[in-house]
């Protein structure tokens, strides 16, 4: 990890009250955990789905918007079941498989496959992107693998550990921090 660290629990919770009153991430959280109570087994639909690219892609919706008309409801239901069921006893693993599963997805690249999974689950994962990247690492970066996901991953699951949140809730501190900073 880079040189990065927060200052104080209060800082992130100043953070994460100033990005919660900005962003719809506490609405999508809660749906989605709704839903998790409703299917068994778990899935997202395609209305499900276009939510969380709305909400991560944001001004940028429209860049692969046409690639993404060919998922259908059916598409999005079997690929997201898949990842969401999908474990492997090497955590490296499961990650690197449930990025690339998501990845099928016709316009989702990896990062919008870690929005997936830190939307669904919040608790393990965050978003990988190129703002949060600079801040932690201190360079420009515009592409990511699974494999930066991995370290980037490790690297939050730290932070969140350290500073006692879920991981997508560092992801959005780390993110609202270079918001302020810009």
């Amino acid at each position: 990890m880079g040189d990065f660290n927060f200052k104080s629990r209060d800082q992130i919770e100043a953070l994460l009250k100033d990005a919660y009153s900005t962003t719809t991430t506490q609405g999508l959280l809660s749906m989605i955990e709704s839903i998790k109570q409703e299917r068994d087994p778990f899935f997202l639909t395609l209305a499900e789905l276009d939510q969380i690219f709305r909400w991560k892609l944001r001004g940028q919706y429209g860049r692969q918007q046409s690639q993404r008309s060919l998922i259908t409801n059916e598409n999005a239901r079997l690929i997201t079941q898949t990842t969401f069921s999908f474990t492997n006893a090497s955590e490296s693993l499961e990650i690197k498989s449930k990025i690339l599963i998501l990845t099928v997805l016709p316009g989702v690249g990896v990062p919008v496959a870690s929005a997936i999974l830190a939307m669904v689950f919040p608790e393990s994962y965050g978003v990988i992107d190129t703002r949060n990247w600079k801040v932690l690492y201190g360079e420009d970066k515009n592409y990511f693998t699974h494999n930066d996901y991995i370290l980037y991953l490790t690297d939050l699951r730290a932070l969140a550990h350290k500073w006692s949140f879920t991981v997508q809730q560092i992801d959005l501190a780390l993110w609202k921090y270079y918001e302020i900073l810009s």
